[in-house]
């Protein structure tokens, strides 16, 4: 029954504009103890959610100012600090689909003085925690995404302890270029 309240789930996200949520939550469904493959994305739909994202082109714009005095060339991994590398969704079918989130760039300036960025954004698909409403309540503008997220949530935790939501580790990867944030 589980199973088919995610597929639910995941139609009402195509048809509310949700589509990464969407191909993340189908990937991660099991029937009968499949497990799912880790999961690399390189497709411009996904590159265009997340450039759409306030938040992401203010994260891109940040790292720039403060790496990319002076220099030609920076990069952003995993021994970077963690203010660095962690990026936070708080709309729409990001605030569903990636949870604590890591930021990776290498940038290189061209010969226009302009970034070219290569960008991984990774996370381990999982639901381990249940939420307090109020946890997910800070989006101003609306309160009823966060709650509906906050309780989708905790129902994900109760179906990954049956076994119905398997974790994986997700890589989006895309190139951008400043002027495109």
């Amino acid at each position: 029954m589980q199973y088919v309240f995610w597929q639910i789930v995941v139609i009402v996200g195509l048809f509310t504009n949700k589509p990464l949520s969407a191909k993340l939550l189908t990937h991660s469904l099991s029937l009968f103890g499949k497990e799912p493959s880790d999961l690399t994305i390189d497709d411009d739909k996904i590159k265009g959610i997340l450039m759409e994202s306030v938040a992401f082109k203010n994260k891109l714009r940040q790292l720039i100012e403060k790496y990319g005095q002076d220099t030609k060339e920076f990069i952003i991994d995993e021994k970077s600090p963690v203010e660095d590398t962690s990026i936070i969704f708080d709309k729409s079918d990001l605030l569903y689909a990636l949870h604590n989130a890591t930021l990776f760039v290498k940038a290189i300036k061209n010969e226009d003085n302009k970034w070219n960025l290569e960008v991984e954004v990774v996370d381990i698909y999982d639901f381990t925690d249940f939420k307090r409403i109020k946890e997910y309540a800070d989006n101003k503008e609306s309160k009823i995404d966060d709650v509906v997220a906050t309780t989708l949530n905790n129902f994900a935790v109760a179906s990954s302890e049956y076994g119905v939501i398997k974790t994986y580790s997700l890589k989006i990867k895309f190139e951008t270029k400043e002027g495109e944030f």
